[in-house]
């Protein structure tokens, strides 16, 4: 049976100045194996959602289903076992260690969650297809901000887990390898079985994969933050 994340609820504010202002108020939310793209302008909470969903934000609520088993996140204990042994993400900000190499801020989970290495073969084929087999050894302040942003993105695939949280990975890339890339993700989602939810601007990548489905962000005009799936064609920012 495929896999299937389901939100119950997921309740976030945020500060704005002295006041408590609620952002995400979001029920009933189903992702199922293969790539959901969740598609909307800057600012409209694509980030903020997948931020809150990976523990990155204070929440006031959010309880979830993975082929359900039922998670409270904000309970510490569930929200590490869900986490640890369930969710891989690659942020808009690398996330790396400026201190390491490439080749060390690939392997990280080797050495910090006693995450067991990746076979070889695959190893040397995500390493490849993202282009980032010739500067493993550099430092990570040598390269640019595109390669950082594939060795980022190489260790979420690389340690891939059930849930795989992908924000704007295409963003810096150019045109060639970006079509090489997004191969590879898809590739990777089929292959693997796994749940992906990918935010993206890019009306290039509208297009969910295997059961995912596309998912408009939007804020009203109170400033709430709305996740709605899409049963039409999305034309630029908004649906038709």
């Amino acid at each position: 049976m495929p896999s299937e994340l389901h939100i119950h609820k997921l309740l976030l504010s945020l500060n704005e100045g002295s006041k408590s202002l609620p952002f995400l108020n979001l029920e009933n939310l189903c992702f199922r194996e293969g790539i959901s793209i969740l598609c909307g302008v800057s600012g409209s909470g694509k980030s903020t959602f997948l931020e809150a969903v990976c523990g990155m934000r204070p929440l006031e609520r959010l309880n979830l289903a993975l082929d359900g088993n039922q998670f409270d996140l904000l309970d510490t204990h569930q929200r590490e076992t869900f986490f640890g042994d369930h969710v891989s993400v690659q942020y808009q900000d690398p996330e790396l260690l400026k201190e390491l190499s490439c080749r060390e801020n690939l392997q990280l989970f080797e050495r910090l969650c006693a995450k067991p290495a990746p076979a070889y073969e695959f190893f040397l084929d995500v390493i490849t297809e993202l282009g980032i087999d010739g500067i493993l050894d550099k430092n990570i302040t040598r390269i640019s901000r595109g390669e950082a942003q594939r060795i980022s993105l190489g260790r979420a695939l690389l340690y891939s887990q059930r849930i795989l949280i992908l924000d704007e990975p295409l963003v810096y890339f150019q045109i060639d390898l970006r079509e090489r890339v997004w191969n590879l993700i898809q590739r990777m989602v089929k292959e693997r079985s796994l749940i992906c939810i990918m935010a993206t601007h890019d009306p290039q990548f509208f297009t969910p994969s295997g059961q995912g489905s596309l998912f408009h962000c939007y804020r009203d005009a109170k400033g709430l933050g709305h996740l709605t799936q899409v049963h039409g064609e999305v034309a630029g920012d908004g649906v038709i």
